[in-house]
């Protein structure tokens, strides 16, 4: 499966999906660069990026998106975007302004969290630059590696540190003088 996707001028690149233990809930977290593909001849516009999620997933199930150093993010499904109407996509927007735009040449971090973790396998992905949506829709889709709907369910975590407090009035502590 592809970690790395040209979709119009922008190369995506899938970094990490770290799958860790958090406040007694596993969580996954998915880590993408996006930067400029210097080898392009289209122009370097983009308004957002979307990648395609579960049909399975709910949104509940969809926790925070972070995009150094800005824009915007949610998740839902696909409405006048790229991504067909009603699939359950994950979309970074508002990615046109100066300060955003110059991150591209050097490669922009995005990430999302899921509960839960999940096995790799190929999503769709898609950038949109003005009106236009890369790849169009006449063309066959572009894929990058994305969550899958299969849980991982035998996932190695490390264990919490210190005396779990549930189970703290369980041992005495004696005061020597």
């Amino acid at each position: 499966m592809p970690d790395q996707a040209t979709v119009g001028a922008y190369i995506i690149t899938f970094i990490s999906n770290d799958c860790r233990l958090e406040s007694g809930e596993l969580i996954q977290e998915w880590v993408y660069t996006v930067q400029e593909d210097p080898n392009s001849i289209l122009p370097y516009n983009i308004s957002h990026w979307e990648l395609e999620l579960c049909p399975e997933f709910n949104i509940s199930d969809l926790m925070d998106g972070d995009i150094q150093p800005g824009g915007s993010f949610e998740f839902g499904p696909g409405n006048n975007n790229c991504v067909p109407d009603g699939i359950l996509r994950v979309k970074w927007d508002n990615l046109t302004d100066d300060e955003i735009q110059s991150y591209f040449s050097s490669g922009g971090k995005f990430s999302f969290i899921v509960k839960g973790c999940f096995d790799k396998t190929e999503k769709n992905v898609y950038v949109k630059g003005g009106n236009d949506c890369f790849p169009p829709s006449e063309d066959p889709p572009i894929t990058i590696t994305g969550p899958s709907c299969n849980p991982i369910t035998t996932t190695t975590v490390p264990p919490p540190r210190g005396i779990p407090f549930k189970g703290a009035f369980n041992y005495k502590i004696h005061d020597e003088k």
